[in-house]
């Protein structure tokens, strides 16, 4: 059953429909994060209908309609019967505004390839490199729950008209893989909403969802590097879903705070930021959300990947614990380093990464793509040896949908 959420846009701009498992309309998770600001920028642009792939309850729908989406929810369902029932869509909903382009969130959601239509142009938003991600999780021994190689991914990737990278490096590997034609550079938009820099330190935090690499990343910290920094009057507070990993949290100067309504009320309490995440890909939201609200930061090198001309501007870079712990010193005795941090960082913010610099490009490639004439399902896959289940199931479902 789908269930219709919000209302009609203007006919005169381009359908595009955003297929995603994301909770857009929630706080606390980067990947929400993303969608949100894509879901924000399209409905500005385009006529949007958002296919949303979970459940939703009255709580979330309501947040949606006052959000004025206009969107299908799924639920939870397998990817075959996801893809059955947007087949139903385009067949009955569709047919009297037929989308001019699909737009994949995350190339997890790339099971639902198969059938869309030809005429349609198909982007894919990868938010990270799943092969990065999966070589960067093997080094530290920790899961990977899609794992993909680097040639498996640029098949996969290959089937799509558009590539769409949140940062450069990335963007530049995927150009080695399909050619530069294929790739779009979207980097995450945020607003520059820089905190005042008060004369003490003493709450040092983050925000983070309950994602295994955000749970090992604050493990250490608070393992190897908060006993190095612990004084009289700091506290260490954390924001978000990531409190569930630690409930056996007994220290007094550390504090779990859960999910927060909005997140400007994160960083407004905050007199410096941390990332120490270790593995993983793409551009890290919890970065680039410091530096817009001028919050001084210290990351690890993977934390501050996509944003390294940053480096010892408006945030530190720290791969030791030992590091990590000096360059938090060095921020919590120097209120000068730190109002630099915050013009520095805030003022790349507004200058590089304002919602129309970092999706022009997805806008402009959909307003020029002219529907083709052919409204069959798209090519299948080729034969891979994929690992997830979803994947494998992408490849096969095209024998039940295969077009005359």
């Amino acid at each position: 059953m789908t269930i219709s959420l919000g209302t009609r846009a203007a006919k005169r701009k381009k359908h595009v429909v955003l297929i995603t498992h994301s909770r857009f309309w929630s706080v606390g998770a980067g990947l929400w994060a993303r969608t949100l600001q894509t879901v924000l920028h399209l409905q500005k642009h385009a006529h949007l209908t958002v296919v949303f792939c979970d459940d939703v309850g009255a709580e979330d729908r309501e947040k949606i309609r006052a959000m004025g989406v206009r969107g299908v929810v799924l639920g939870n369902r397998t990817p075959s019967e996801h893809r059955r029932m947007l087949c139903e869509l385009l067949a009955t909903r569709f047919t009297r505004d037929p989308p001019d382009a699909f737009l994949v969130d995350k190339t997890e959601n790339a099971y639902f390839f198969p059938v869309l239509p030809r005429a349609a142009l198909k982007l894919v938003d990868t938010h990270d490199l799943i092969s990065a991600r999966t070589q960067r999780a093997r080094s530290f021994n920790a899961p990977e729950w899609h794992p993909l190689t680097e040639e498996q991914e640029a098949e996969l990737l290959d089937r799509f008209d558009r590539v769409i990278c949140i940062q450069d490096e990335e963007r530049k590997q995927v150009a080695r893989w399909l050619g530069e034609k294929k790739t779009l550079l979207a980097p995450h938009p945020v607003r520059a909403t820089p905190i005042a820099i008060g004369k003490d330190v003493t709450r040092i935090g983050l925000i983070a969802s309950n994602w295994h690499a955000n749970a090992d990343g604050l493990r250490n910290f608070i393992d190897n590097v908060w006993p190095r920094v612990r004084r009289p009057r700091l506290a260490l507070h954390v924001y978000g879903g990531i409190a569930a990993s630690f409930s056996d949290n007994h220290e007094r100067d550390i504090h779990f705070h859960g999910v927060v309504r909005e997140i400007e009320e994160c960083y407004e309490n905050l007199d410096i930021a941390i990332n120490p995440v270790r593995f993983g890909a793409g551009l890290k939201i919890k970065t680039i959300e410091s530096l817009a609200h001028g919050v001084p930061l210290v990351t690890t090198p993977h934390g501050a990947s996509g944003l390294e001309s940053l480096s010892n501007r408006a945030l530190y870079m720290a791969d030791t614990a030992e590091d990590f712990s000096s360059a938090l010193c060095r921020l919590i005795d120097n209120e000068s380093i730190r109002k630099d941090f915050n013009r520095v960082g805030s003022a790349h913010v507004r200058e590089h990464l304002n919602p129309e610099r970092c999706f022009h490009g997805v806008v402009d490639a959909i307003n020029a793509h002219r529907r083709r004439g052919d409204t069959g399902f798209a090519l299948r896959f080729p034969a891979l040896s994929l690992l997830s289940n979803g994947f494998r199931a992408a490849a096969s479902v095209w024998r039940s949908h295969r077009a005359p």
